[in-house]
């Protein structure tokens, strides 16, 4: 077996440590977003997805170690962001239940209770999000108004439209975070059937989370209609 040089060996641990902490925050913090809906996003790529990733992320990254790649930095960022999707889509909510529950009724309860908490956690976000769309939808009205009549600050309105976008841009990467992790809870749920276990309860639930999930993006949807055309005449 080959040994790495001492430079190499020096790199690895800060590179590692680089690339899975991004893994856990992909995506967020974008610049320009409103911060109004950076500061209490809740986290949807929760614990057992975030595991997920790292567990993905770290094998990627050791094969690159272990294999004393010439360009050791490149190969690792690659390999840990490969990791983290694959990580990211097994169904390690299942797996974490299963683990931790060999009764059949307490592990469909956990599994219940994981739905309740992140519906409970979009209601609120739901709530939260709408304040900043009604304040952008008023805008795009006022902005719509002086393109019409060709008045208004014209740096301000870039930089308003531009905000827009950034927020639509972040608001729907929050959405695919979310079908992410409903994704698991709809893996977990077909594999337990598979088994012959089943809760009315725990789909009911699930079901709720969707439709909820359904109304924020029509919520989105309806606030940022008209931004395309809006930023093109601006």
């Amino acid at each position: 077996m080959s040994i790495l040089p001492n430079w190499r060996r020096l790199l690895v641990l800060p590179l590692l440590v680089f690339a899975l902490a991004g893994c856990e925050t992909l995506g967020m913090g974008s610049p320009g977003v409103d911060p109004r809906l950076t500061k209490d996003e809740p986290k949807f790529f929760s614990k057992p997805g975030a595991q997920a990733c790292l567990v993905g992320a770290g094998v990627g990254a050791l094969g690159c170690l272990l294999a004393g790649r010439d360009n050791m930095a490149a190969c690792m960022a690659i390999a840990a962001a490969a990791g983290c999707a694959v990580g990211a889509t097994t169904n390690y909510v299942f797996d974490k239940r299963r683990s931790e529950f060999a009764n059949n009724e307490q592990r469909m309860n956990a599994y219940i209770e994981d739905v309740e908490a992140d519906s409970a956690k979009l209601q609120k976000r739901i709530a939260e999000v709408r304040v900043v769309l009604d304040d952008n939808q008023r805008q795009l009205a006022i902005i719509q108004q002086d393109i019409k009549t060709k008045s208004g600050d014209q740096k301000a309105m870039q930089r308003e439209l531009a905000q827009m976008r950034a927020n639509q841009a972040y608001l729907q990467k929050e959405l695919e975070n979310l079908d992410q992790k409903i994704e698991l809870y709809r893996d977990a749920a077909m594999r337990e059937s598979t088994e012959g276990i089943q809760s009315p309860q725990f789909l009911t639930q699930l079901r709720r989370l969707e439709n909820e999930r359904d109304d924020l993006q029509r919520l989105i949807e309806r606030t940022y209609q008209d931004l395309p055309s809006l930023v093109a005449m601006g």
